[in-house]
């Protein structure tokens, strides 16, 4: 009852959130203004602005699909080397037989084989480590 508060009453303590000079309270205070101004202020709903929230960086989801298909093409390379590998170990057993120096072609011809293997496993070993890397930047991107 407002006749009664302004009878009662010789000092004024609001239970609001916002005054009207615009500052933001969170507990009950004590104001100067009048009877009147302080009862009006105290049925009032305190205009509360909400920030706006910060705008999400939007991520790009990838495809688990393709995913997969980078992990069985770095698998495949994999195989691969592992087969130029096993054939230039043959090689250096065949070079480690003395039987195999009776031919000078045959030794030219595994020489030159091992050389082209083992400038196919460094290409090999590029592929990998580029596909390895773009599976890691677009797995951790999520």
């Amino acid at each position: 009852d407002r006749y009664f508060i302004r009878e009662l009453a010789d000092k004024f303590w609001v239970f609001c959130k916002k005054l009207h000079d615009g500052k933001i309270y969170k507990t009950i205070i004590q104001t100067d203004m009048g009877a009147d101004e302080a009862i009006e202020l105290s049925y009032t709903e305190p205009e509360i602005s909400k920030a706006k929230a910060p705008e999400r960086e939007k991520k790009r989801k990838i495809n688990p699909w393709y995913l997969e298909q980078i992990q069985k093409r770095i698998e495949d390379n994999i195989r691969q080397k592992r087969d130029a590998e096993s054939r230039i170990a043959q090689i250096h057993e065949m070079l480690a037989d003395s039987s195999t120096y009776s031919d000078s072609h045959k030794v030219k011809d595994l020489y030159e084989e091992a050389a082209t293997l083992e400038k196919y496993i460094s290409q090999i070993n590029e592929k990998i480590e580029d596909l390895e890397n773009e599976y890691l930047e677009l797995a951790c991107d999520d």
